[in-house]
């Protein structure tokens, strides 16, 4: 059995980036984001940072990514976090 590379790359990591989530919620108070804010994350990933700045600032997020596992999983984790209903998921 094959395991897709997109699994082994991702399975240890929560944000996708050289960052960490206390820099992305620093950066979404430098936006000064807010429940009226939309961001569009491209090449999104896992959605870590989209869900992060839904949940902290209650904001919309549009997340693009072409691999739908990691759409899938970015549903989750968002389902998970009970921002779902923040969020738009275009494969």
């Amino acid at each position: 059995m094959s395991v897709p590379t997109w699994q082994i790359a991702f399975r240890h990591h929560a944000i996708m980036n050289p960052s960490s989530a206390d820099k992305v919620v620093q950066l979404g108070a430098r936006i000064r984001l807010d429940p009226q804010t939309t961001v569009l994350d491209l090449c999104s990933g896992t959605g870590g940072p989209a869900v992060l700045l839904a949940r902290h600032y209650g904001c919309r997020v549009t997340l693009v990514e072409l691999h739908e596992p990691l759409l899938e999983h970015a549903r989750r984790r968002a389902e998970e976090a009970g921002v779902a209903h923040l969020l738009t998921l275009i494969h």
